[in-house]
């Protein structure tokens, strides 16, 4: 498998880990829309009805 493939995996894992536990969050509501940060370290995320992005590094915002 190719580095390329192995970082999107893993940024993908991590986006599928972090998101659904702020899915269950009751201040986060639909619809949702995240992206990883170019060197895979944090995870932007982004409610499309509110102002405002939560900044996820190491699981924490």
């Amino acid at each position: 498998m190719s580095r390329r493939a192995i970082r999107m995996l893993v940024i993908f894992s991590l986006g599928l880990m972090l998101g659904s536990s702020l899915l269950r969050a009751d201040e986060l509501q639909y619809p949702l829309t995240a992206v990883a940060s170019a060197d895979g370290k944090s995870l932007f995320i982004a409610d499309l009805n509110q102002t405002g992005v939560w900044k996820l590094t190491d699981g924490n915002r």
